[in-house]
C-alpha cells in the first residue's frame, strides 16, 4: 500500500500531491529504462486524455524527477529526486512485510510518536513511518536525536511479534546488526555495533536505534522500532558537541549515499534477521552480532545499583545481554547505557 497522497508534502506551495496516475506512469517508465515511449502509448495505456497526461508528467518534473525527451517529443526515466517518496522505496522491494504499507512525512515531530498512534490504530506489522526531518526526534534515555532534513534516514517501524516483553530487548540488536550489515556493503564504512543499539564507525556515532513497545505482563501487543541514520550530514550538519562523537556515511566514505537504495537494503537485512529471530531466537545472529562488537574484550563504565561500575565486557549471551565480568563475577546487563574506558564513544 503507498501512502503518498496524504501523508507526504514534501512542498507545501505544490498544487497537486504525486497521485497514482503519475506513479503509473512513473513506474512504466523506469520498466522500459533505455526505451523513450510515445505519449499517446501511455494515453492509451492509462486510458487518459492527452491534457491529463501532460499534467502528470509536469507533475513529476516538478517533484524533481528527470525526463528525457526525443525530437519527436517521447519520453523516457532519467532519474529521481533525492526524496524520500514512498513509491520510491517500495518500487523493486523485495520484503513481504517491512515497508509493504509506507507512510512518509517531510516534517514530524518524532516518527516514534506517529509509529504509536497508528499501531493503536491497529496498522499491520511491518508499517514504515519516515520522514524528511524530525523536530523532536528521540534518542534512548530520554536523549533527542538530531534530525536535519534531507540528511539523514529517520524511520520506525510496527512489528507485532509474539514473544514476551522478556524477548523484546533483543529487538534493538537486531536492528543494529541490520544496519552495520547494510552500511558494510559500501566501501570505507568499518560499521560496528556499539550494545546494545548503537552503530559506529571509528568510535563516532552513525546511527542509534530506541525500541519502544506497548506489553502487558505476559505477551507484547507491538513494538515501535525507531532508527535514525546519519547518511549525508556534512560536518557543518552537527552541533559543534557533537562533532568528535558523531559522524555520517558521506563522511566517512567520502561519497554521497543514495538514501532510497540504503533504506531499501536495509530493509531487506532487517526483515531477514526479524524472521530469523521469530524462528530461532539468537541462535544464528548471536555470531555476526559478537563479531561486529565494538566492546567484547574491553574494559567499560556503566551504571549498576545507584552506582558507577567497571568492568569487563566478556560476551553477549544468546538472549542478547551483555555479560560483564567483575572482580572474578559476572553480571548480564539487559539495558543501560556503557562507554568504554580506554575513550568515550558516543
Amino acid at each position: 500500500m503507498l501512502h503518498s497522497l496524504v501523508e507526504f508534502s514534501y512542498t507545501p506551495t505544490m498544487s497537486e500531491d504525486i497521485t497514482q496516475i503519475q506513479i503509473d506512469i512513473l513506474d512504466h517508465l523506469r520498466k522500459h529504462p533505455r526505451s523513450y515511449v510515445a505519449k499517446k502509448k501511455l494515453c492509451e495505456k492509462f486510458e487518459l486524455t492527452t491534457s491529463k497526461a501532460d499534467r502528470a508528467i509536469a507533475e513529476l518534473e516538478n517533484w524533481g524527477y528527470q525526463l528525457l525527451r526525443s525530437p519527436q517529443g517521447d519520453i523516457r526515466y532519467g532519474a529521481s529526486p533525492d526524496v524520500l517518496f514512498p513509491h520510491e522505496i517500495t518500487f523493486g522491494l523485495t520484503t513481504k512485510i517491512l515497508g509493504i504499507n509506507l507512510y512518509s512525512f517531510d516534517r514530524v515531530g518524532s516518527t516514534n510518536v506517529i509509529a504509536h498512534k497508528y499501531a493503536e490504530k491497529d496498522e499491520p506489522e511491518g508499517t514504515v513511518i519516515m520522514a524528511e526531518r524530525q523536530t523532536a526526534g528521540k534518542g534512548r534515555l530520554g536523549r533527542s536525536w538530531h534530525s536535519p532534513a534531507k540528511r539523514g534516514i529517520y524511520m520506525s517501524l510496527i512489528l507485532r511479534p509474539q514473544i514476551t516483553p522478556s524477548q523484546a530487548p533483543g529487538l534493538s540488536l537486531i536492528a543494529a546488526l541490520s544496519i552495520a550489515k547494510t552500511m558494510r556493503e559500501y566501501p570505507g564504512i568499518k560499521a560496528t555495533i556499539k550494545w546494545p543499539n548503537d552503530v559506529l564507525h571509528d568510535g563516532r556515532k552513525l546511527a542509534g536505534v530506541l525500541t519502544e513497545l506497548a506489553a502487558e505482563i505476559d505477551r507484547v501487543k507491538y513494538v515501535v522500532m525507531g532508527i535514525g541514520i546519519n547518511a549525508n550530514h556534512d560536518e557543518s550538519d552537527f552541533p559543534p558537541d557533537l562533532r568528535d562523537k558523531a559522524a555520517s556515511l558521506k563522511i566517512v566514505s567520502h561519497s554521497t549515499i543514495d538514501r532510497i537504495k540504503f533504506t531499501k537494503l536495509l530493509l531487506v537485512f532487517l526483515e531477514e534477521h526479524y524472521q530469523e529471530f521469530l524462528s530461532r531466537g539468537f541462535k544464528r545472529l548471536i555470531k555476526p552480532i559478537r563479531s561486529y562488537s565494538s566492546v567484547l574484550g574491553k574494559s567499560i563504565n556503566f551504571r549498576h545499583d545507584g552506582g558507577s561500575v567497571t568492568g569487563k565486557a566478556i560476551d553477549i549471551d544468546d538472549k542478547g545481554l551483555l555479560v560483564v565480568e567483575i572482580d572474578g563475577k559476572t553480571l548480564s546487563l539487559g539495558s543501560g547505557e556503557i562507554s568504554l574506558t580506554e575513550n568515550y564513544q558516543a
